[in-house]
């Protein structure tokens, strides 16, 4: 009997072992909420550690009867464009040289309220590879659940949201820790070939290559 509860024990503490070694392998997107100085609502995209990402794509939903999309800024990658022409959708995209495996803040968006209230922010239409073109399987949609301030927009005073003057209008801009590493050209042919709806998906592939060709 004493040995039976011996095997029992160990075989229960490889089980739980096992546990946590694939729940610790399995890389997630996460997303939390914040007030700027100015009382506008901000909304940060972050990767786990161990995901190995190099290409991240993406849909932010957000209801647009309670908040305006005031900015977007990439805090991590080396290409990246968002394409923000339809209300309620952000679409994001980025691209690592060299993929990250730390846990990391991607990406941050600016929200200015309507009114004062509670709204839903929602991640989805995730495509992720690694830095073998294989794909990442995150769970989503993604979502947070945050209170809003009503706020009036101020002009921009992310270097997202002042990217580059050949963007204006279009809804497209793209930004690297405050720089927009030569995304311009390459976002106004794709807007033009393709559409703004689909300008930022081909972007990715655009950058990707581009990306594999440089190094």
């Amino acid at each position: 009997m004493k040995r039976f509860f011996a095997v029992l024990t160990v075989v229960s503490i490889l089980l739980m072992s096992l546990v946590v070694v694939s729940s610790a392998a399995s890389p997630k997107i996460t997303m939390k909420t914040g007030e700027t100085s100015n009382g506008q609502t901000e909304v940060i995209i972050t990767v786990s550690k161990g995901s190995d990402l190099a290409t991240f794509q993406a849909a932010l939903n957000y209801e647009t009867d309670k908040v305006k999309l005031s900015s977007v800024e990439y805090l991590s990658g080396d290409k990246n464009v968002s394409n923000t022409e339809t209300e309620g959708v952000a679409l994001l995209n980025d691209v690592w040289v060299e993929s990250i495996n730390d846990k990391t803040d991607i990406i941050r968006l600016v929200f200015s309220g309507n009114a004062d209230t509670k709204t839903t922010f929602s991640l989805e239409d995730i495509i992720a590879t690694d830095s073998n073109d294989e794909y990442i399987d995150f769970d989503q949609p993604v979502t947070v659940k945050t209170k809003v301030k009503a706020n009036t927009p101020e002009a921009a005073t992310d270097p997202a949201a002042n990217n580059s003057s050949s963007n204006s209008g279009n809804g497209i801009s793209g930004s690297t820790n405050g720089t927009s590493p030569n995304t311009g050209r390459m976002i106004a042919s794709a807007a033009g070939i393709c559409g703004a709806a689909t300008a930022a998906a081909a972007v990715v592939i655009i950058l990707k290559k581009k990306s594999k060709t440089e190094e």
